[in-house]
């Protein structure tokens, strides 16, 4: 018997004390068949204790204008801007039904969700007789690159921490007396 089951990777990745930060992840074809969703939250490196897992973007208070690519493509057409809650904007759809109920609630505990699950392939969707059903970015035969530029507010505090946590589709073989986690 084989499962798709999803399976994560974190990466933190130190900002510089600068404005603008970029950075980049790189996912072999090692960790998956398909990258499915990236999480990204920037938070400060020498926050004081009570703002040592703050995430807030509210007023622009960390990041205030981003833009995020894979392999070198562009996600969206446009750069999101926390002013003007484009970012939201193009979430809102998605938060329907969900426990965050208004852009406030948004920025106040903002990460950046990228959602690879919905978007149209080159190939069919592929599901077995098991019902599992494959989606997401292909990872089986290269690498896909991240990246984020960032403008931040300030430079305050020696930079942010970058945590990037990705989710993968990777296969669970079944056998009698064999469990095995495998990539195909």
């Amino acid at each position: 018997m084989t499962l798709i089951v999803p399976v994560t990777d974190r990466q933190q990745l130190s900002g510089l004390a600068q404005v603008t930060q970029s950075f980049s992840v790189i996912y072999p074809p090692a960790l998956g068949n398909r990258l499915q969703k990236i999480y990204w939250g920037p938070y400060r490196k020498q926050a004081l204790a009570n703002q040592q897992y703050d995430h807030n973007c509210l007023g622009t208070e960390k990041i205030n204008r981003f833009f995020s690519a894979i392999n070198g493509t562009r996600t969206s057409q446009f750069d999101y801007e926390q002013a003007f809650r484009t970012d939201y904007m193009t979430k809102k759809e998605s938060l329907k039904g969900k426990c965050v109920l208004s852009a406030n609630e948004y920025y106040y505990n903002w990460v950046l969700i990228e959602d690879f699950t919905s978007l149209p392939v080159k190939q069919p969707e592929i599901e077995d007789t098991s019902g599992n059903v494959s989606s997401g970015l292909p990872l089986t035969t290269a690498e896909i690159k991240y990246s984020v530029t960032a403008n931040g507010a300030e430079a305050l505090l020696g930079g942010y921490f970058h945590y990037v946590y990705a989710v993968f589709q990777r296969n669970l073989l079944m056998k009698p007396g064999i469990i095995t986690l495998s990539v195909p």
